[in-house]
């Protein structure tokens, strides 16, 4: 959660945003939301369990397929 998180948000709370505003129509902020959860997985993956690095991975092909993005893009 992004309370949890010093107030920013995490790559799973960004990948859900992402995937939220593509179902709006927002696809600038889909756009934008999908490469901040990106940026964040690269910079913190040292910090996350196997389990974790899985899950996000996981979350993130779910966001490429609601973008329609090109897998890891």
């Amino acid at each position: 959660m992004i309370q949890n998180n010093h107030g920013q948000a995490s790559a799973r709370e960004l990948f859900y945003l992402a995937m939220c505003h593509r179902h709006l129509g927002d696809i600038a902020k889909a756009d934008d939301g999908y490469a901040r959860a990106v940026h964040w997985l690269e910079n913190h993956r040292g910090q996350l369990t196997p389990d974790e690095v899985k899950r996000l991975n996981t979350l993130r092909a779910q966001a490429e397929k609601v973008l329609e993005l090109k897998p890891g893009k």
